[in-house]
């Protein structure tokens, strides 16, 4: 019988909490170099183990429906789960590496910036649309995500599928050259405790209100959008030691 989540988790935490007990009580750098690579090669495992039984819960699930549906029928999302998100970060960029894309991926994305890197989860990965495929923050909060585009377009919506945040602020700008603060905050969320552990896509808007609005139709968003050259992700805090975004979407507007 596969081992709870909430057991993987007490282990996790327990091993996690003993090893940042021993970097705080240790004097000797190197010791102190050597803990903490430990403590990231564990936060990976957690990672791992909890998609690989988010896997297995799925998959039984997703063969019961199959025998439901007709074969002419349209497939499914994927299934995803609610998540956290809200806030703000670092405010220079000194000393970060830009993650440049080829021709190959998204022609829309010139490059993505972020606070902290690891080659097996680094921060290009958000733009593919994938279970595991991801950016996984390391270090202390605050961390940020920043996404610039080749030439500025009309950005009607934002859409961001991550895990384990606490508060997420997405920020945007006309310029890919502006100081963090005085890049337009376009959508805060906070994500209660008990949904701390869901994994869900969280839509912001980047448009201006207007009165139509209440129609509930998608027309004045596109119409309404401002050219957008720069999106940033700040993320204050997290319900772990790290947290995971897994895709950022761009809705393109109108350019009318």
């Amino acid at each position: 019988m596969p081992q709870a989540i909430n057991e993987l988790n007490v282990d996790f935490v327990a091993q996690i909490q003993e090893i940042k007990r021993l970097i705080s009580s240790s004097n000797d750098a190197d010791r102190r170099t050597a803990l903490e690579e430990q403590l990231r090669e564990l936060e990976i495992q957690r990672i791992q183990a909890e998609q690989d039984q988010q896997q297995e819960q799925l998959a039984p699930a997703a063969s019961r429906r199959k025998s439901f549906r007709p074969t002419s029928a349209k497939p499914r999302m994927s299934t995803l789960t609610p998540l956290a998100e809200d806030t703000e970060v670092v405010s220079s960029f000194h000393g970060l590496e830009a993650h440049h894309l080829d021709d190959t991926g998204l022609s829309l994305v010139s490059e993505v910036f972020s606070s902290s890197y690891d080659e097996a989860y680094s921060p290009e990965n958000v733009l593919e649309n994938g279970s595991r495929t991801l950016w996984v923050s390391s270090g202390m909060f605050p961390q940020f995500l920043r996404i610039v585009l080749r030439e500025p377009e009309r950005v009607a919506a934002v859409e961001i599928t991550c895990r384990h945040v606490t508060k997420l602020q997405l920020r945007a700008s006309s310029n890919r050259n502006v100081a963090i603060n005085k890049m337009a905050v376009v959508g805060e969320l906070e994500v209660s405790a008990a949904d701390s552990g869901k994994l869900d896509t969280h839509r912001f808007a980047l448009t201006r209100r207007s009165n139509n609005e209440a129609k509930g139709d998608d027309a004045d968003e596109k119409e309404n959008a401002e050219p957008v050259e720069a999106i940033q992700i700040d993320i204050e805090s997290g319900y772990s030691d790290f947290v995971c975004v897994y895709f950022v979407r761009l809705r393109i507007g109108n350019a009318g």
